[in-house]
């Protein structure tokens, strides 16, 4: 995706929250291209005192640097920028050796374009130090044939859910607009024929390993152990039946219900009583 006005301007919220720490370290999924006019990057940096508007931001290890960030490195494929070139497909410490880990991990439009998910999202989680940031900027609606996947709200929730990490924003974009909407199910809702980018900054939160997720829809009824980890109730609601235009129903409307132990997940995904 490129950095964009809205990442720049979320990176500067963070700073005035006092979420970003000084003397950090930076890594990004993927070595990513100022997409934003440099000027107007440059003019958001001096409105918080960063730097005079006059100075370019022609690379993001400039934009990184004017944010205070001591060490910049990136992973991709292509090598620019002096990025490591690994596949985020594979273990990266097994495959290369690599475990270092950083204040900050970025995936601004990346690991949609990795096969493997689990191993991606392991990665970054393993790069992240404990008590650090990790900033996603992934599709979720519309763009079509833009990479190998598209991520729910859901995904958002139950990943945080499993792994322990705070959500500290979650908003969305429309049409590639700078508008940052802060997501709502009402909010996404008036948008969802458009192209959707979802955002989210989680905090790690501890030292433990990544978490393989569950589908939150579903963990109350599961016999799988790690399912009982999740818990969508902590998050935001991860139920589908609010997104619905049309009936979903694929059983007969005088269908018994089932027993009484799937009763309330079938009651929300088909709206029976």
């Amino acid at each position: 995706m490129g950095i964009n006005r809205e990442f720049v301007a979320t990176m500067l919220d963070l700073r005035r929250a006092g979420m970003l720490k000084d003397h950090a370290t930076v890594i990004e999924l993927g070595a990513q291209d100022i997409s934003a006019d440099p000027r107007a990057v440059a003019g958001m940096l001096a409105a918080e005192k960063l730097g005079s508007a006059a100075e370019p931001v022609p690379l993001a290890s400039d934009l990184y640097r004017r944010l205070g960030y001591v060490s910049y490195a990136a992973i991709d494929a292509n090598g620019l920028h002096g990025a490591k070139v690994f596949d985020l497909n594979r273990d990266l410490k097994d495959a290369y050796g690599f475990a270092d880990t950083f204040d900050l991990v970025t995936n601004l439009g990346t690991l949609e374009h990795c096969f493997d998910q689990a191993a991606a999202f392991r990665n970054m989680h393993r790069l992240c130090k404990p008590g650090g940031l990790m900033i996603h900027c992934l599709p979720t609606q519309g763009l079509v044939n833009h990479a190998f996947y598209n991520y729910h709200p859901r995904f958002v929730a139950d990943l945080s859910a499993a792994n322990g990490y705070e959500i500290e924003r979650i908003f969305f974009t429309a049409d590639f607009k700078p508008e940052m909407v802060r997501y709502s199910i009402a909010a996404f809702k008036e948008r969802d024929d458009r192209d959707l980018l979802i955002y989210a900054v989680l905090r790690k939160t501890s030292a433990a390993d990544f978490q393989m997720p569950f589908d939150g829809m579903f963990s109350d009824e599961s016999h799988i152990e790690y399912a009982n980890r999740v818990s969508r109730a902590e998050i935001f609601a991860s139920d589908f039946a609010a997104y619905i235009k049309t009936s979903w129903c694929n059983i007969r409307a005088d269908a018994p219900l089932p027993p009484d132990g799937k009763r309330s997940l079938f009651r929300a995904l088909f709206g029976r009583t």
